[in-house]
Formats: structure tokens, sequence, C-alpha cells
């Protein structure tokens, strides 16, 4: 099965009361996420009061019709999420910490409506006694469980709170989660449930000292006992939340029962503790140590390719390989049914490349049911054939996805293609270029085919194989074959009226924030299709100074580690340097210098395999893409070298080329943020440096272009980097390719 058709934006939940006459008070937001009622005709202010009403999975019809009543009858404007995929999404915590349990937002026109419709709201004796989830950036009102407020932005893309007597910036609104008054804000309502609470355990008994990872559901901490140094994992989960009808609490309860049973395997986490406070649950458990299975893959250590290091990937990966199924068949003749396999919840020690299992609170002992429920396992691992198993041979069925992620994410391919055909597909391919020996290709494609075997003889396999003997495969299509499918699809889209590249006209101040403005994001990836954009938004003289104040600005903070930079993206930067490159003079190339001397020092790493840039500034992940990594300072210093004739960064171009091109097959094929982006800024190179030495590799990127792509009634789509959607735009789908291929054969690389 493929799911071509996946839109998340489709509007699906109403209130139950709904008429044709609620149709004309009817607004909707660009990305049609939200579906809004306009019964006043009140002028929202551009900050204020902000009412946000949560719900749970169980409620939220119940909810979205006492709201909607009583703000039609009230004449109060409010939004709420109106997809149900999305909402069930946002409470189960899969939404990101600053829309959790935001499913209906209500704007005042005035502190005094303000005070109004929070009261109304909170006498309602529906909404008196509904559950709902806690909103983190917000203060709960009084003791209701759904009834939240905040002071910040209503309105406009200025992100900034002013004073409204100085009319000079206060603070940034969204930069922290704490609820956050300005300083000529009183605290309207200073009588709240939460103030009075206290922890009996937490900071007293139990230290957390780290977090490892944060959801809106709940979070993970090292920590250890007061008075103690040794080191344990705990973890909490919040009420409210529930994934498939099962309370997120009950599930971290269960795991808690899960490793008490299974505390004789010294790959499962050992029991410590668990309690409450309040109503949040905490489990505390042995760390375990290792890395999760996309990080294992990502080690810089690890690289099949590289003459130095493929003998210790190749035994490091059958080490960990061959005890990953040893663990599986030992819990399997226990009678324990995983449920549940992922890259996120196995860890492979670097050192000795042993695995470990974590979180286990779908984790089954057979002999205690007769027939086992649906699972709510983690997407990428399964296919459509997955729930139709038997118990052991599901697990089975999704450690073979699991084995393909230890070597490239094409199983995250699954979330389109439901077949695996892709995954398979891709896979083969990665193992044919990247020289991968046979036998992994083998166990992964044994395990697949037959989900009932003993793991034990996929062992045996391995402990007898062949390193020498590498997989080969062909190539599933012909570029001009490719290129022919790709255009058909792009003209048969034009033909149904189907807007390939949705661009909105843009336009700036002269006081507009370029640093942290969303629309510089904009222009930044339409420049992939339009090189002339910054010019033509940014011609006028008075913009043109404007834009140098900012990048001398950018260069202030860079340089003075300004906090406000910590957590933004990086292509924030690249989308204010390209843009100053682009209109600068050369006697303001010095403020270009600085730019990039600093974003190098503050974001380039270097690493085994070439140089390339953490994407915020603390962040672990590095990226080699267009958007915010190598392929986007190749680019900038490119453009830098053709605009002043100056070749003083030749050489780091030189070196970050090198960085990229042995990346023949990263996660997906974006111009924006994947393997376009390397043929793109390749092409480019040859095109300035009037070099032919990366040919070679552009040929082999174009070899696996077809592989990120999905057929669907004789028409081919590219993938776009979500793995759910397909795409037909510049930066992300079919139209970016065809411009690549056809530029490639014009510069004879083809």
């Amino acid at each position: 099965m493929i799911n071509l058709n996946y839109q998340s934006s489709d509007t699906s939940l109403l209130p139950s009361d709904f008429q044709l006459e609620d149709y004309k008070k009817i607004a909707r937001d660009s990305k049609k996420r939200f579906l809004q009622f306009c019964f006043s005709n009140a002028e929202i202010p551009d900050q204020g009061f902000k009412i946000h009403i949560s719900a749970t999975q169980i409620n939220y019809q119940v909810i979205l019709d006492e709201v909607f009543d009583l703000c039609k009858s009230n004449l109060i404007d409010f939004k709420y999420i109106s997809n149900r995929e999305q909402l069930l999404d946002n409470l189960a915590g899969k939404d990101d910490l600053w829309a959790s349990g935001k499913f209906i937002t209500i704007y005042p026109s005035s502190l005094d409506d303000f005070k109004k419709v929070i009261v109304k709201l909170y006498e309602n004796n529906v909404l008196k006694v509904q559950d709902g989830i806690a909103i983190f950036s917000d203060r709960r009102y009084r003791d209701s469980n759904v009834i939240f407020y905040r002071y910040g932005r209503l309105k406009g893309p200025d992100k900034w709170i002013y004073n409204p007597i100085t009319k000079l910036k206060e603070y940034r609104d969204y930069e922290s989660m704490e609820y956050r008054l300005p300083a000529w804000v009183d605290e309207p309502f200073p009588d709240n449930s939460d103030d009075s609470k206290t922890c009996k355990y937490l900071f007293k008994k139990i230290i957390p000292t780290e977090g490892l990872n944060s959801k809106p559901s709940g979070a993970t901490f090292l920590a250890h006992v007061a008075g103690s140094e040794e080191e344990f994992v705990l973890k909490n989960a919040h009420p409210g939340y529930m994934n498939l009808g099962v309370a997120c609490t009950d599930s971290l309860k269960n795991e808690a029962v899960n490793i008490k049973r299974m505390m004789k395997f010294d790959f499962i986490p050992n029991y410590i503790a668990d309690f409450s406070e309040d109503e949040d649950y905490f489990l505390c458990e042995e760390k375990k140590c290792g890395l999760s299975v996309d990080d294992y893959r990502a080690d810089s250590h690890h690289n099949f390719i590289d003459k130095k290091l493929r003998k210790k990937t190749i035994n490091d990966y059958r080490k960990s390989i061959t005890d990953l199924l040893k663990n599986v068949q030992i819990l399997h003749d226990e009678r324990i049914f995983l449920g549940n396999i992922s890259s996120e919840n196995v860890l492979v020690d670097p050192e000795t490349n042993l695995v470990s299992f974590v979180d286990l609170e779908q984790s089954v002992f057979l002999e205690d049911h007769s027939k086992i429920a649906f699972f709510a396992r983690t997407e990428g691992f399964f296919d459509e054939n997955t729930p139709f198993l038997a118990p052991i041979a599901q697990d089975n069925q999704q450690l073979a996805y699991l084995l393909i992620s230890f070597f490239c994410r094409g199983n995250m391919f699954l979330l389109i293609d439901h077949s695996g055909a892709m995954t398979i597909n891709f896979f083969k391919q990665y193992a044919s270029t990247h020289n991968l020996p046979k036998v992994f290709v083998d166990v992964i494609m044994d395990l697949l085919e037959d989900p009932n075997q003993r793991l034990d003889n996929l062992v045996e396999v391995l402990d007898k194989m062949d390193c020498e003997n590498l997989y080969n495969s062909e190539d599933l299509v012909s570029l001009d074959d490719f290129q022919y499918e790709l255009v058909k699809s792009v003209y048969l889209a034009m033909i149904d009226g189907i807007q390939i590249d949705d661009k909105k006209t843009l336009f700036f101040e002269e006081d507009t924030d370029l640093i942290f403005n969303e629309n510089m994001v904009s222009i930044y990836k339409e420049y992939l299709q339009k090189p002339t954009i910054f010019n033509d938004i940014f011609f006028e003289k008075k913009m043109h100074n404007h834009v140098i104040s900012e990048g001398k600005r950018l260069v202030e903070m860079l340089k003075d580690g300004d906090e406000r930079l910590a957590e933004t993206s990086l292509v924030q930067v690249y989308a204010l340097l390209l843009c100053t490159i682009k209109i600068a003079s050369p006697s303001e190339k010095i403020i270009i210098d600085s730019l990039i001397n600093y974003t190098q020092e503050k974001y380039m790493e270097s690493t085994i395999n070439g140089k390339f840039f953490r994407i915020t500034e603390y962040s672990t992940y590095l990226s080699p893409y267009f958007a915010d990594g190598t392929a986007g300072m190749i680019n900038i210093l490119l453009e830098y070298r053709e605009k002043f004739h100056d070749t003083k960064y030749d050489a780091s171009i030189l070196d970050l080329v090198n960085s990229i091109s042995q990346e023949h097959m990263p996660k997906n094929s974006s111009l924006y943020r994947g393997l376009g982006s390397f043929i793109y800024v390749l092409q480019k190179f040859k095109k300035i440096f009037k070099s032919s030495k990366r040919d070679n590799d552009i040929r082999e990127m174009f070899r696996n272009l077809p592989l990120y792509s999905i057929v669907s009634n004789g028409n081919r789509y590219m993938v776009d980097e979500s793995f759910r959607r397909i795409s037909l735009d510049f930066a992300d789908g079919n139209a970016g390719i065809i411009f690549l291929i056809e530029q490639a054969k014009q510069m004879g690389i083809l």
C-alpha cells in the first residue's frame, strides 16, 4: 500500500452545533492547522492575554461544543486545531512543547474582556468537570483542569513584547517556556491551585541532574539519591496524555512492572523505585550505557568506505547485530513479546558493541495473555503486514527493519510506502554503494521473508560471515526514464490546476528584524530556484542600508555569544549572511568576512568524515545540507568568490566539498535538506572552479536519486523530507530534481 494522499491539514473536526450561518464567520491560517470563528467585530490588539483550553483524547468534542456555544452566544473569537489526526497527536504528547495541550485559543480584545471571558468559561458546569492536559507555558486559572492563560503576541509576525508607554522592546515572546508577565502588567489572578503544590520526593530525596530527552507527555533525566553520587535514569509521565486510548501514566507503570519481572537479564535495566508527585508518575531505573541505533549509525568511527575504518566498522556491526539477535531470542524463549522495537529503545554500547533494551512499557508476557491487543509501534519499523503476524514474528519483522536502520534511514520510507518495497530497494542500493558484506543483506532479507524462524540460525550465519563477499545491485530505472516520469508528473499536476510552488509575496520594513524573521528563511529557500530574489526584495537604498546594519548586528551577537542565538537555527544566520553577500558593495566586504569567520567558528565541527555544521549552537546533530550545514556554507563561499572575485576561501571551499562528496545516499533527495543540495553545490563548484574533479561523485548521486521517488499510476514523485508526502516543488520535489538533471546534461556531466 502506498500512501500518497496524506493531508494532515484537512478539516475533520467541527462543533456539533455548526450551522451554515457559521460558515460566514470562518477564517483560516496559512497552514490550515486552525479553524477560526470570528464572531465579534472587535479589533484584536498586537499583544495581551490569550486563553488556552486543553482537553484529552476522550473529551475533546465535548469541550469544543461547549466553547463554541459559549463563544457564539457571547460574540467571542476563538480558533481550534481542526484536524482530528493532528489533535490526537497533540493530546498524545507528539507535538512540540509550545503547542502541547493548546486545543482551543481565545483572543480577548482587552484586559477587561479577558477577565470576563475566563470567568464565564470557569463557571460553565460542563467545562468545570472535564479533564485536560497541563499547558507548561501558561498559568492555570484557579483550579481548572482545562483553562489556562498567558501574556504574549496575539497577531503579526513580530515576536517582541513592547512597553506601551516607551514603545521599547522588553523581551522576545516564545523564548522561554516559563509563564512570564511584562514589568507593567500585574498578575490578574494571584490565587492558583498550582502555587501551593510541594514535592515529597523530587528535589528532596531524588535529585535530577541532567535532562536526557523531553516531550510534552513526560521526560527522562539522569538523577541520584540525595547524599549519593550513583546515577540512575528517572522517567516521568504527566497526567491527561493518552496514546491509542492508554494513559501515558499507565504505560510507564506497566514498564515498572515489566522491568521488575525481567531483572534477571543483564541487558534489561534494573528497577530501583517508583513514586507519584500529585498526579505525575515517576520511575527510577538503572542507567544502561549506550547510544541509540541512530546515534550508533552516525558515529564518526563507523564508515564502511573509509579503508582505515572499514575493518573495525564491520567487526563492530557484526558484534552488535549478533548480540541484538541473541538477546531477542532469549526473551522469546521466555515467552516475552517486546511489542515495539525501534532505533530509540535499543542502545548499543560503543565500547563493547553490546546491546540493551529500554522503554519496555509495551512488552507482554505471553503466558499472561491469550490475545495481544494492537500496539503503538514506532513508525518506520513495521509494514502493513506486521499486525497480522503471530506475536514473536511481529517482533522479528520489526527487528529486520531495525537492522536496516543500523546502516541507513531507508526504513523511514515505510511512512509513505507501507509495503516495505521502497525501503528494501533503498537499502539494497545503499549496501551496494557502500560495499557492505553480502551477509548483512542476506540476514535482513531472510528475516523479512521468514519472520517465524529462530534467530539462532542468523547468529550462526554471522559467525561464519565472509567479509570479502560484497553485495551488488543493479539500477532500477535509467536516468532518462526517471527524468521523463518526473516531468510527466509535473505536467499532469499543471493540467489539473495543482500549484507546484506555493510562494507568497514578502515585504520588509526598514525596522524589520532580519536575524530572527521567519520570512528570511522562506526567501533563503526560494533562492534555490531564484538566485536574484534577495536583490529583488532589498533593491532600495534604505533596505540595502538596513541589511548591512542587521549584518553588523549579527556580527556583534556572534562575537559576544548572545544567548538569543543559542537556540536559533543556523538557517537564520545563513539567510542573512547570503542576503548580505548578494546586496553588499565591495567596501562592505569586511562585514561579510566577519560573519563568515564567526559563523564557522561557532557552528562548524571537524570529524573523521569531514567538516559539518551544528544546526544550533549547542546541537549535537551535524548537518551536511544546504539549509543549515556544509552545502549551505559551500554555496555562501562560492557566492562570495564570484561576487568579489576573491579566492581567499578557496582552501575552505575545497575542504567542505571533500566533506560532502562521499555522501552519496543521505536521508532524502531534497535540494534544501538532502542529496539534491550536494548535487546543487557540486555543480555550482564545477562551474565556478572549472573543475571536473567531482563529476564521478555527482554521477553516483544521480544514480541514487530514483530510490527517493515513488511510482503511482505510472507517475513518479519525489518523497519529501517528512517521508510521509510526495512533493512536486523545487526545494523538495520533482521540479528541483528535473532542474538538476537538465543542468548536469548541459554541463556535460551526464
